[in-house]
């Protein structure tokens, strides 16, 4: 039977700066993930992009920091993803959070 029949995957949209007290907000959300139990996440760190206030962000060979996008994606059981979710919303704003039914196949 597959491990993951009731799967979803939570996909999680933020600026490379954003932080949670002193802490870079993508580490203390992957950190959290690990926490609640969450088999595995995925850091992506985007090359260019824009947010709601429509300012470009890319990267640019002059500038260190440049405020990338980041994007942490994860696969786990619902009930797991929706909880991770009830505690990010007690904790953290201007995040963009989307979650989506899968089908998992391991081989």
């Amino acid at each position: 039977m597959n491990r993951f029949f009731n799967s979803f995957k939570i996909t999680i949209y933020l600026s490379e700066e954003k932080k949670h007290g002193k802490v870079l907000l993508y580490k203390y959300i992957l950190e959290k993930m690990e926490k609640e139990g969450i088999e595995g996440a995925t850091v992506l760190r985007g090359v260019s992009g824009y947010g709601k206030h429509h300012h470009i962000h890319s990267v640019e060979v002059w500038r260190l920091s440049t405020n990338l996008p980041i994007i942490i994606e994860a696969i786990n059981e619902k009930d797991k993803i929706y909880k991770l979710v009830e505690d990010l919303k007690k904790e953290v704003t201007d995040v963009l959070i989307v979650i989506e039914p899968v089908h998992v196949i391991r081989l």
